[in-house]
């Protein structure tokens, strides 16, 4: 029998998704109405698939359709958004009050300090974020189209400002639910994003009431301002929490300071840090080695690889940046980087200097280029190498965060290049030509002798050198799994011999899934 269309799914890889995108229209009017939905249904079967899929859409039509009453039931009300808005402008223009008096009072800030200019700063920050919300990246397009008319030289000290506040959001959401707790309301997915709202435009507010010097003796009127200000706030907020059922959540608590544990990893260089994930994640189990319950080898590779990542940050970082300082804008920095850098980066010693830079790197890379000792092509990592380091990046700095709970997560995804290729397919393959040059080569075509191997000569000498490089090509498996084969992996004798690649007392292999028999090509068993 022909069975339905399985609605909202889709396959990626071998593992079912879950994809619908709902339509706000008549929510909402600008052109922005879908939201799509997008979750693993965690099963590589067609029947298990159909049945998880029938329930998330049925869910997700509950939530579409109890859109409304969940704004009714969790959302905020405008005697609400007018208490915590002039609650905000009083507790801010208190901040700033005490600010500005710290400035005349210092003879160094007073001379430096422009009052009219830092609190302009002050009001376009907070307009900004309550114009864009905390989703979008506080870059250098965000400084250049909320500051424009400050200078060149402003906006730059605006966009270090920006760059070292990474706590901002998570400040934000704290200020909001204290002032939802001061007024007896529970902070929810509904209501926290209003909150952050209100407590953006009440600061932009009180910046602009200190700038004019604006008394304190009328704050009926900013409290009727809150409900003219906010009166689409809710309806952004629902929509929010479209993504995420609505739940009241409790309140948290406060962030508390950094304890000196905390604050010694905080003030880690990336390359400090590495050793701190490698000793956590594959050390503290040494006393296992060489008994029956010894633990998973790790191999030198794989320590390799999440050192590089780090190195490579590191160096692209300005002097003294602590890891924990990392932002967004200094990862799409070294994955500029990675266009430009040489895919032989690391084999010379000269590379691995901490007195070598990546300008320096880049630069060799072009001078070999241009003396031929270098391929143009070269230049810039592939995506297998990116993806791998970005993945490293990100095991590692959530280790960090970990230790650390104030910093913010930094998402890897935009980094990623997306492979639709087989596992096996994805690895490069060499050229005909390429296996030609490489098997003319002494210690295949003949060699001056057993101390003069890669001299030519009439010597042919069938040992391991000569045969791995000829098992790697004619099997395609990798060379670890070649160069740790034994006797009794070989079946000749079988009516289709084959290698056994399996974990054995010489070795494991690099997944579970790479256990395998691979035939024996003809011209292996010739030779």
């Amino acid at each position: 029998m022909a069975r339905s269309a399985c609605q909202n799914v889709k396959r990626r890889g071998a593992v079912y998704w879950w994809r619908r995108t709902i339509s706000l229209r008549g929510l909402a009017l600008s052109g922005k109405l879908p939201i799509s939905l997008e979750f693993s249904l965690f099963t590589r079967e067609l029947d298990s698939a159909r049945g998880r899929a029938a329930a998330l859409t049925a869910y997700s039509e509950r939530l579409r359709m109890s859109f409304r009453e969940n704004v009714a039931l969790l959302g905020m009300s405008e005697q609400n958004i007018a208490a915590i808005y002039v609650d905000e402008v009083r507790s801010y223009r208190n901040e700033l009050v005490h600010l500005e008096a710290a400035w005349k009072l210092h003879p160094d800030w007073s001379r430096v300090s422009d009052r009219n200019t830092d609190l302009s700063v002050f009001e376009a920050l907070w307009t900004a974020i309550a114009d864009q919300g905390l989703g979008v990246p506080r870059d250098w397009t965000f400084v250049e189209q909320h500051f424009e008319a400050f200078d060149e030289e402003m906006q730059a000290n605006i966009r270090d400002l920006l760059r070292h506040c990474r706590d901002l959001p998570e400040s934000l959401r704290q200020t909001a639910y204290a002032r939802l707790g001061a007024i007896g309301v529970s902070g929810n997915s509904v209501n926290i994003p209003v909150s952050v709202d209100i407590i953006a435009r009440a600061r932009a507010e009180a910046a602009r009431q200190v700038r004019d010097q604006v008394g304190l003796s009328d704050l009926a009127a900013a409290a009727s301002m809150a409900t003219q200000s906010f009166g689409s706030a809710t309806s952004t907020a629902a929509s929010q929490s479209s993504h995420h059922p609505a739940e009241t959540a409790p309140m948290p608590p406060l962030a508390a300071p950094l304890t000196s544990e905390q604050a010694k990893y905080a003030a880690m260089s990336p390359t400090a840090f590495v050793e701190v994930f490698i000793k956590e994640h594959f050390g503290g189990l040494e006393h296992r080695q060489g008994q029956k319950r010894k633990t998973e080898i790790v191999g030198d590779s794989t320590f390799r690889d999440v050192r590089w990542i780090c190195f490579l940050l590191e160096k692209s970082l300005p002097a003294g940046t602590a890891f924990a300082d990392v932002t967004m804008n200094d990862l799409i920095a070294l994955d500029a980087w990675f266009d430009r850098l040489p895919t032989t980066i690391g084999k010379s010693p000269c590379d691995r200097l901490p007195e070598t830079t990546l300008e320096m790197i880049a630069a060799r890379a072009i001078d070999r280029v241009a003396a031929g000792e270098l391929q143009a092509n070269q230049i810039g990592l592939g995506s297998n190498t990116t993806n791998k380091h970005w993945h490293n990046f990100a095991r590692i700095h959530e280790h960090l965060r970990t230790l650390v709970p104030t910093i913010s997560q930094i998402s890897i995804k935009k980094f990623l290049t997306p492979d639709v290729r087989d596992q096996r397919e994805a690895r490069d393959q060499l050229t005909a030509e390429q296996g030609r040059a490489i098997f003319g080569l002494p210690p295949w075509a003949g060699c001056a002798g057993l101390e003069n191997r890669l001299e030519m000569g009439a010597r042919i000498i069938h040992d391991g050198l000569y045969f791995i490089l000829l098992l790697v090509w004619y099997t395609g498996a990798r060379r670890e799994e070649i160069c740790k084969l034994m006797l009794e992996d070989i079946f000749s004798k079988e009516d289709v011999p084959y290698i056994y690649i399996r974990t054995t007392a010489t070795g494991r292999l690099k997944t579970s899934n790479a256990t395998r028999k691979v035939p024996i090509h003809s011209e292996l068993l010739r030779l």
